[in-house]
């Protein structure tokens, strides 16, 4: 079993295999997704972009997202990714003049704060920025840079690309939530599993 001092800055998951332990942490940044926007805004919501695959990857974590006539708007591509893609999420916003743009960054706790993102355009042309080429990484615009996460584990210091770090602790997850208080450490305790005789 694992506990967390402080469950709401970080929880903790241990696998079976984790070795008993007791270690003090303390978050000073979260890690924050990087967020990109289509550099041309569309008429409306319903402007049809284009057809083909989105190739989606965050990480090690790769997903097709397959885009047909009938999801080829900008409110259908912004379904088809919410439903298709475990690793990001897209909305829609509309600025003053009532243009409408696609925004698309990565979800919390993923391998990665970054995407790469290629298309297969139906159109003959992936890299170009007509059709669904467009929402190519090399075509859309950062609007919030990635932060990395920056934690303090038993007094050295660590950065991270994600709020679910693997790598600090064997057989060990840390879900990052919020950062520590002010002077403030954390305590984790890992325990073995007991072997209880029926």
């Amino acid at each position: 079993s694992a506990s967390s001092s402080t469950p709401s800055v970080v929880s903790i998951n241990a696998d079976d295999n984790a070795s008993s332990g007791s270690y003090t942490l303390s978050v000073e940044q979260l890690a924050v997704p990087e967020t990109y926007q289509t550099t041309t805004g569309f008429d409306t919501s319903d402007t049809v972009v284009g057809t083909g695959t989105l190739v989606i990857t965050n990480g090690e974590t790769t997903t097709n997202v397959l885009i047909e006539d009938a999801s080829a708007s900008l409110d259908g591509i912004t379904t088809a990714i919410n439903t298709d893609n475990p690793s990001a999420v897209a909305r829609i916003i509309t600025d003053s003049e009532g243009k409408a743009f696609l925004q698309i960054a990565t979800l919390d706790f993923q391998d990665s704060h970054r995407l790469i993102i290629t298309v297969i355009d139906s159109d003959g042309n992936d890299t170009d920025d007509v059709g669904l080429s467009q929402l190519a990484s090399n075509q859309l615009s950062i609007i919030t840079a990635a932060v990395d996460a920056q934690v303090t584990l038993d007094g050295t210091a660590f950065e991270r690309s994600t709020n679910a770090i693997t790598d600090l602790i064997s057989d060990v997850t840390l879900f990052l939530l919020a950062t520590s208080p002010a002077d403030t450490l954390i305590e984790l305790d890992i325990s073995e599993p007991s072997l209880v005789a029926e």
